[in-house]
């Protein structure tokens, strides 16, 4: 689940997660290129990890001078929820790429 992007439309709805491991950002524009793996259809946590220490240990910044790795997440994540807890959509993003949660 992710938060809602543009074009939204009103809903409440309680679902549940259906993936291992999920990560609720807080903007659509939160997740950098090397999050890649959690915002996949299916995450991938351990890749993800994995993406997160490679990305800090190559030199702490990235281009545009926020933090790299783990501790870049700082402002971009609100919480992860795991397999079959329950969530309030409130908006949904037509497309379907995206919900506030």
């Amino acid at each position: 689940m992710n938060v809602a992007a543009s074009r939204t439309a009103p809903v409440r709805a309680t679902h549940l997660v259906r993936v291992p491991v999920t990560t609720v950002w807080s903007t659509p524009q939160s997740p950098r290129p090397v999050d890649a793996a959690m915002v996949a259809d299916e995450p991938d946590a351990v890749a993800w990890l994995a993406a997160l220490d490679a990305d800090a240990a190559a030199d702490g910044v990235v281009d545009d001078g926020t933090r790299a790795g783990r501790l870049g997440l700082h402002g971009l994540v609100e919480t992860q929820l795991v397999e079959g807890e329950p969530v309030i959509v409130t908006e949904f993003d037509a497309d379907g790429g995206w919900a506030h949660v």
